[in-house]
């Protein structure tokens, strides 16, 4: 016992048994987040009064496949569910990731998305890569759609130094009956780079998937002239691809949708997305918010609410970034610009804080500035020119007697304010990983 004490302090053996200490947490809420931070952390979790007064109560049958899928990528792990399923108790192990193998899972009753967004947050610190192949839902208005992800979290992922993650879409498939297929690859890292995005930049394109699977081929293009109506107005490059898919990489169940993403001039994502409610077969006629010029404009207006409300990250990967920040080298700040910030990303940051003991700063950001700081002399000739110009035009108008028109206090929208999320990470490193 000497020879323990010897190497480790008071301070040091009360921190471990405070981190091997098991964390207790109650109902259904956040079941997922819950279990990623707790195979990160190491720290073994209890989750009771899991839907104890529903009519149906314990696990759903979603959450018992995503803890299977848990199981399958790591080695060593331990879950203990009651008799009625209402308590979890969850051993945390080692992150294999199948040890390189390939894998199969099949995801029931929600989208493959849900599934695939804690594989993105747990794979990168496996022992070898992770190669897998999901079956299910590509596509649902309840979670983030696979081509979202495709087009925007995997982008973002760069800053963190995850390179070569690919996400590939084999068959589309739909609610209710599913029937899609992905395939997910994602390389491991030792440890993740420093975060650090202020400024989100000017919109510089705006790229999109027209989906229908199992439709007529000309709701594709309705789709797309009803978001380019919307977004011509404001940028021309804007380039909307269809996506008609037919028989077997069609999936099971027909329907239409449209994901959009904006890309702006510093490297960052922003997306959206809009899709058609399930159709059931004594249903002829399709309501006027589900027809193919609804789901263009929808997407379109999702897209534009989160370009003002939002930073330099849109809300459905605000999770994601918050958790690598945290995971992120020590002895560095990392800082990120936010928006709108949602109830479900309120309550990770509590995790955060539970598990890892992580505490953000938040202050309020500066007001940006877009103005070029170099003009080229034919744009200053040009200014001038316009304004005198102007000048005329109010002289004349002067002149004639005409009355100057009142601005329309409506159209005086103010930018919402943005705050800047820092944290120092706590230099979390791959010790799964296999050393050559």
């Amino acid at each position: 016992r000497g020879k323990y004490v010897k190497y480790l302090s008071r301070a040091n053996l009360v921190a471990l048994l405070i981190n091997m200490a098991e964390l207790s947490f109650s109902g259904s809420k956040n079941f997922r987040q819950i279990i990623v931070c707790s195979t990160l952390s190491g720290r073994p979790v209890r989750i009771s009064d899991i839907r104890q007064e529903d009519t149906d109560p314990g696990v759903s049958h979603y959450e018992m496949c995503f803890l299977k899928l848990v199981e399958k990528i790591t080695n060593g792990s331990r879950i203990d569910i009651n008799q009625t399923g209402t308590r979890v108790r969850y051993f945390p192990g080692t992150i294999t990731n199948g040890d390189g193998k390939m894998l199969f899972h099949d995801c029931e009753k929600r989208s493959i998305s849900y599934y695939l967004e804690p594989l993105m947050q747990l794979a990168p610190f496996g022992k070898k890569d992770l190669n897998i192949v999901l079956k299910g839902i590509t596509n649902s208005d309840i979670d983030i759609g696979i081509d979202s992800m495709r087009m925007t979290t995997i982008p973002l992922m760069s800053f963190f130094g995850i390179n070569g993650m690919e996400i590939k879409v084999n068959k589309r498939g739909l609610l209710p009956a599913g029937g899609g297929e992905v395939t997910f690859r994602c390389p491991i890292v030792r440890e993740l780079a420093k975060l650090e995005l202020k400024n989100p930049g000017k919109i510089k394109r705006i790229r999109g998937v027209a989906y229908s699977c199992k439709t007529a081929p000309g709701l594709t293009s309705r789709i797309v002239d009803s978001s380019r109506e919307i977004f011509n107005k404001f940028l021309p490059d804007v380039w909307i691809y269809t996506d008609h898919a037919k028989g077997d990489k069609a999936g099971l169940s027909p329907g239409y949708g449209l994901s959009l993403t904006a890309e702006t001039t510093t490297g960052l994502f922003v997306s959206s997305e809009s899709i058609s409610k399930p159709r059931r077969r004594k249903d002829s006629i399709r309501a006027e918010d589900d027809l193919p010029e609804s789901i263009g404009k929808t997407a379109s207006m999702f897209l534009l609410d989160e370009l003002v409300h939002c930073g330099c990250v849109d809300s459905s990967n605000l999770p994601m970034m918050f958790l690598f920040m945290t995971l992120g080298p020590a002895a560095k700040v990392a800082t990120l610009r936010v928006g709108r910030l949602s109830n479900f990303t309120i309550d990770y940051l509590r995790l955060l804080k539970a598990f890892f003991g992580v505490k953000f700063v938040i202050k309020e950001a500066e007001d940006l500035e877009f103005g070029d700081e170099e003009e080229s002399e034919e744009e200053e000739e040009e200014k001038s020119d316009q304004e005198m110009d102007s000048d005329q035009e109010e002289e004349m108008s002067q002149d004639n007697g005409e009355e100057e028109m009142e601005a329309d206090p409506e159209l005086n929208l103010e930018i919402p304010k943005c705050s800047i999320f820092s944290c120092v990470g706590i230099g979390y490193q791959n010790v799964s990983r296999i050393m050559l």
